[in-house]
């Protein structure tokens, strides 16, 4: 009786696991019919490719929200849902209920760059253009910027999950802190393919026409620029992620055409990871990025990058001429650059949709708070000998269809000194 007693108490720890498995498989419906709601212009295939989601199988809400996952994530919807439909049967019917962005987007309005300063464009941008998650622009501007641009792409034109880009344009602007006026006249192409829906390799060309100007001088290179860039990405949301993280590597050359000697290469490698300690809708997000990037071959002093603006370390304004001139303000310009960015997202109000009887509107706000901290230099193994630029403050994000507007306050730091104050712009997340 003893013996019996401890053979079936080993045996209960398992009993239980099984019927709690045998309710849990219960509990879950068995899902007959998967549907498609909501879709006007896009085709359905768009949507059908992205729902992994088997059929006459119990309902798995993993899956689910992975599909609809995937399905936002096209950056065509601006909201995407999931339900069930009972059946006579006792199985369910899964259904993706979508709600297009609006499209068509005509517009004439300022526009401003941290870089450039304020011009007046105009234009047209299609989403979803034929409703096969294709994005077509054509446009320009006038002011600080003059350009003529042309943009297509198609995430998906032909195989399996390969991708096309292009675009075509002109422009014409002062340089931020060199005394050039420096036009661009480029034409880029590039195809991509997914392998699985974790990795991405992308490979294409630019072919560039550069020029320099100012009253005594005149530098013009003329290059085609091999590029590529391997992608590993485990994010849920693209446009604001709660959990996973992204490492890249890319690579863009120059090989010069006219002189010969001007080839260079630059290399980027990044790093980003996020966290949802409190989730639902009003979501507190951690977020950490990484960034380096090393230049090789020619160092002409009109391809150095800089410190300043909402791609950098923010809190920084761009450098202009005089910035460049002094030389207090060296520790800013570089061939290379490391640059960390941290940032706490708190939702205030969750991103929603309204119809309209012409378009779909997104409004929604998050509030960030964010630091910064980079390093530049011109050689190498001077990345990390000087002291680091930081940057501290607070931010705004609200949703525009496929992506996100920021504005960014923050405060700029050096040596223990603080330095300046500044608002920095930019479209899509910092990382």
């Amino acid at each position: 009786m003893f013996l019996s007693d401890i053979h079936l108490g080993r045996f209960i720890p398992f009993l239980l696991i099984a019927l709690h498995l045998e309710v849990m498989g219960q509990s879950a419906p068995v899902v007959s019919k998967i549907s498609v709601d909501g879709n006007i212009v896009t085709k359905e295939y768009i949507i059908w490719r992205e729902i992994l989601h088997p059929l006459d199988v119990h309902l798995d809400s993993t899956i689910v929200s992975e599909d609809r996952d995937r399905i936002d994530n096209l950056a065509i919807f601006s909201s995407v849902l999931w339900g069930t439909v009972p059946q006579k049967d006792g199985s369910v019917e899964l259904v993706y209920q979508v709600l297009e962005s609006w499209r068509i987007w005509p517009a004439a309005s300022p526009i401003y760059w941290e870089d450039k300063g304020w011009s007046l464009g105009g234009g047209v941008r299609i989403l979803n253009f034929r409703g096969r998650n294709q994005a077509f622009a054509v446009g320009g501007a006038i002011g600080a910027i003059q350009m003529f641009g042309f943009q297509y792409s198609d995430p998906w034109i032909a195989g399996d999950h390969i991708s096309l880009s292009m675009n075509l344009g002109k422009n014409l602007f002062l340089h931020p802190f060199l005394p050039y006026v420096q036009s661009t006249e480029a034409f880029e192409a590039n195809l991509g393919r997914w392998f699985g829906y974790r990795w991405k390799v992308q490979a294409g060309f630019e072919l560039e026409h550069k020029q320099f100007t100012e009253e005594s001088d005149t530098l013009s290179f003329t290059y085609i620029a091999p590029q590529g860039s391997v992608i590993y990405d485990t994010r849920d949301i693209y446009r604001d992620p709660s959990r996973g993280g992204m490492i890249a590597q890319s690579f863009y050359s120059m090989i010069d055409l006219t002189q010969g000697d001007g080839n260079r290469l630059v290399w980027t490698q990044s790093v980003s990871q996020y966290w949802s300690p409190i989730q639902g809708r009003k979501k507190l997000t951690f977020g950490v990025g990484v960034k380096l990037a090393t230049s090789f071959g020619s160092m002409d002093e009109v391809w150095l990058s800089y410190f300043g603006g909402n791609s950098t370390v923010r809190g920084w304004s761009v450098p202009n001429s005089e910035d460049y001139a002094n030389p207090s303000q060296s520790f800013r310009f570089g061939n290379h650059r490391f640059i960390f960015s941290a940032e706490a997202r708190q939702t205030i109000i969750p991103t929603s949709s309204v119809s309209a009887s012409m378009f779909n509107a997104e409004y929604g706000l998050t509030g960030v708070a964010f630091f910064d901290f980079g390093y530049t230099s011109r050689q190498l193994h001077d990345l990390f000998k000087g002291d680091p630029l930081l940057g501290t403050g607070f931010g705004i994000r609200m949703p525009i269809p496929g992506g996100v507007i920021r504005f960014d306050f923050g405060w700029s730091f050096y040596s223990g000194a603080f330095i300046s104050k500044g608002i920095n712009f930019g479209l899509g997340q910092k990382f």
